[in-house]
């Protein structure tokens, strides 16, 4: 990135760049380009996230079953990464979303490789976090998928913003 020349950002009361660490505290990112270690299990992954961020030890069990439990993945706890399909990685991937301390979530592809009821279940998790009056960025090729999700659609083309169309006034 690039050091700003002027101006200021602030966000949920911090200003940048002076309060990095607890604002990038309060962002989750969910992309497939997130690398994960294929030789750790299911579990082994959900406990390194839940200590990335900071959850408590005497929560990490039921936090780490709660994930398990939204991702659909309970009966893949023990197994390791690189004999997960392609659409289980992704569910894995978006586990921290389901963590309730972010403000902000910048989904990146979220839908790739899920199976339709993992896809449903996840368009169902983004509009209770968008109730919350939580922040969403979603960045998707599948325009449908977002008509039940999106309230403003921002076309960007070779890097330049192109249009913004306001999806509830279209419906």
């Amino acid at each position: 990135l690039e050091k700003a020349d002027s101006g200021k950002i602030s966000f949920c009361g911090s200003d940048l760049p002076k309060n990095n660490k607890h604002i990038r505290g309060l962002i989750c990112l969910v992309s497939d380009l997130l690398h994960l270690d294929d030789h750790l299990t299911v579990t082994d992954t959900l406990n390194f996230l839940l200590t990335a961020y900071s959850i408590k030890k005497e929560r990490k069990l039921a936090t780490l079953e709660y994930l398990l439990e939204k991702t659909g993945l309970q009966k893949n706890r023990d197994s390791q990464i690189q004999y997960l399909s392609a659409g289980f990685r992704q569910r894995l991937r978006l586990a921290a979303s389901f963590l309730p301390h972010f403000k902000l979530f910048l989904f990146d592809e979220p839908f790739k490789d899920l199976d339709i009821w993992m896809k449903k279940k996840t368009i169902h998790h983004i509009q209770e976090l968008a109730n919350q009056g939580k922040s969403i960025i979603l960045a998707t090729h599948f325009l449908d998928d977002l008509k039940s999700v999106a309230h403003r659609l921002a076309i960007i083309q070779n890097g330049r913003f192109e249009d913004i169309v306001d999806l509830k006034a279209e419906a």
